[in-house]
């Protein structure tokens, strides 16, 4: 969980999900912690902030410690959202400052490389997606607007292929279907 406090918390939870065990704090972060996510195969958490750093940290197995192994920077406002590629070692960043980022990792998130900065939104990119299966990218913003990207074989680059307008306001958050061809955007 994130937090106004500028901390992220592991929660171990039981086996039927009635309670949940704080295990770790994690400090490091200047401003508000607005975004987490867990990488899908290995050990790596991302965790994004109002300092305009995202931080990759390793957790233990049993979530008692996390150790940030890198800090990535490069926007120049808030992030919003941070996102693992399902697959490729890849994770995504959303920013105040109207733009997100792709960054490479090498195998235990010490090395990280922005491959990619896409600046077509207008306002704040406040989320992002990557799909489970397809090479598709999505991003939302405050400009009313989502957009969707085809990544390139290994993701370090992408095209714009369509802008979805149909919102009166700001996109917070968006999802793709885990099988079929959807996007949800709310």
């Amino acid at each position: 969980s994130a937090s106004y406090d500028k901390t992220v918390k592991l929660w171990l939870l039981n086996n039927d999900g009635s309670h949940g065990q704080c295990t770790a704090t994690l400090k490091g972060h200047g401003d508000t912690v607005r975004s987490v996510a867990f990488h899908p195969i290995s050990h790596l958490l991302a965790t994004g902030s109002d300092d305009g750093t995202a931080k990759l940290w390793v957790v233990k197995n049993d979530g008692s410690e996390a150790t940030c192994t890198a800090t990535l920077k490069g926007h120049s406002n808030y992030i919003y959202s941070v996102a693992f590629h399902p697959i490729l070692p890849l994770l995504a960043t959303g920013s105040y400052d109207s733009t997100a980022k792709l960054w490479l990792l090498n195998s235990d998130g010490t090395e990280v490389t922005c491959t990619a900065t896409l600046t077509d939104h207008t306002k704040c990119v406040s989320t992002v997606a990557f799909h489970p299966r397809l090479p598709f990218f999505a991003t939302g913003s405050h400009d009313s607007t989502a957009k969707l990207w085809l990544l390139n074989g290994d993701g370090t680059e992408c095209t714009c292929t369509a802008t979805l307008d149909g919102h009166a306001s700001s996109i917070w958050s968006l999802a793709f279907h885990p099988t079929a061809p959807l996007l949800a955007t709310g």
